[in-house]
């Protein structure tokens, strides 16, 4: 695919330089703005940093402003020469998308550098997220959440769409969301509240921490759900089925059709409720 690369002007708003205590690490914050293309896709990538990506509609009043995308990068480097030679990128594809990341000299992000990012624009068609070491959260975009994280926490509110979240040894929580939902992590707990129209399905898996699954009387299908050293609970579902194999183990029916979903975690309860 044939790309229109542009790199917009980075304008400098705080320079702290600051030593860290014990990482020799310097640090500073940057903010720019490019053009917004409404219904675009973004996709934003970086390393031992976090994400926050938020729908800003603009106001109905006055006059309208130029629609933009906002972006506040929060640099870590080694040293002062390499954070002056830290450049962040913003390239819109020909289909597009736009995509955001940070560029170390050299190519290759030291021990301890980093780069978080805090992004506000009018909306979003379609977001995917790269991160490492970092927290995720997504506010109130539209089309497919993909959202990939390590050591963080990953949170979704109001994503008109279906979301994947992978991340470890943290909590995934999700609010509103209309599409279908799946979700990985380890050593944290899940917590999904499904919009009032979605229909799901679910795929939820964890490990060492507990499950909550809330849905709405638009949702209907079979939740297969399964845990150990822990019980299945079923709290306020109308016209919901219950099967329970085992204390740890239950098939929870909603409706008389519907995709199949699963509940999944060990050393955690599971709650299966009325939102």
């Amino acid at each position: 695919m044939k790309l229109r690369r542009a790199r917009y002007g980075v304008v400098l708003v705080a320079a702290m330089l600051l030593a860290a205590c014990g990482d020799a690490t310097f640090r500073e914050v940057r903010r720019s703005e490019v053009p917004h293309v409404a219904g675009s896709g973004l996709h934003v990538e970086s390393g031992n940093g976090f994400v926050r990506i938020e729908a800003d509609p603009p106001g109905t009043g006055g006059p309208a402003a130029p629609a933009t995308v906002r972006i506040e990068a929060e640099i870590r480097a080694t040293t002062a020469e390499r954070l002056k030679a830290v450049t962040i990128t913003a390239v819109r594809e020909a289909s597009g998308v736009l995509r955001i990341r940070p560029e170390f000299p050299g190519g290759k992000r030291e021990s301890n550098e980093g780069c978080s990012f805090t992004i506000r624009l009018p909306d979003a068609r379609g977001v995917e997220v790269r991160t490492s070491n970092g927290d995720v959260h997504v506010a109130r975009l539209t089309g497919e959440a993909r959202l990939h994280t390590s050591n963080g926490a990953v949170s979704v509110l109001g994503q008109a769409g279906p979301v994947t979240a992978k991340t470890s040894n943290a909590v995934v929580k999700a609010d509103g969301v209309t599409g279908a939902m799946n979700v990985e992590t380890s050593n944290g707990a899940i917590e999904v509240t499904l919009a009032g129209a979605s229909a799901g399905p679910v795929d939820l898996r964890t490990s060492n921490g507990a499950v909550t699954l809330r849905v709405h009387p638009g949702f209907t299908g079979i939740i297969d759900a399964e845990t150990s050293n822990a019980e299945v609970t079923l709290r306020g579902v109308n016209g919901a089925r219950v099967e329970r194999p085992s204390r740890g183990t239950a098939r929870v029916t909603v409706g008389e059709k519907g995709a199949a979903s699963r509940v999944r975690t060990s050393n955690g309860e599971i709650l299966i409720a009325s939102a």
